[in-house]
């Protein structure tokens, strides 16, 4: 099955808005409060997921169906990609020493391919 190149595309614009509300969550946490760098990473995943559950549902996937039901599987996925992301952040920050933005920059990479096929196919499939 191949990939629609548009939908991708938006895919990346959307999950790309929703890393720079990560980003800068991230950074705001560590700098102005002092907030552990990995506990400041998975925060700023939680909150950047509400802007990116809204864009993808409404314009990358333009899904059909409950949010009760779509939500449900959102959350799920990002549960098990939360877990993935700060497995990743925390290997490359405290464990490889990279700074906290490039580890979470890469982390964020690694885990973009599956988590677009995992919505793509599962999430915002239509009920």
């Amino acid at each position: 099955m191949s990939i629609p190149a548009r939908q991708l595309g938006r895919y990346l614009v959307a999950g790309g808005t929703a890393t720079l509300v990560h980003l800068c969550l991230l950074a705001a946490l560590v700098e102005l409060l002092g907030t552990p760098a990995t506990l400041a990473s998975a925060i700023g995943f939680c909150i950047a997921c509400g802007v990116n559950y809204t864009i993808q549902y409404y314009w990358t996937f333009a899904a059909v169906g409950s949010h009760g039901i779509l939500f449900a599987r959102y959350a799920l996925v990002t549960i098990v990609m939360l877990g993935v992301n700060t497995v990743f952040f925390w290997l490359l920050h405290s464990r490889a020493g990279a700074p906290y933005l490039l580890a979470q920059a890469l982390a964020t990479a690694m885990v973009v391919g599956l988590n677009f096929e995992t919505n793509r196919r599962y999430t915002f499939k239509s009920l």
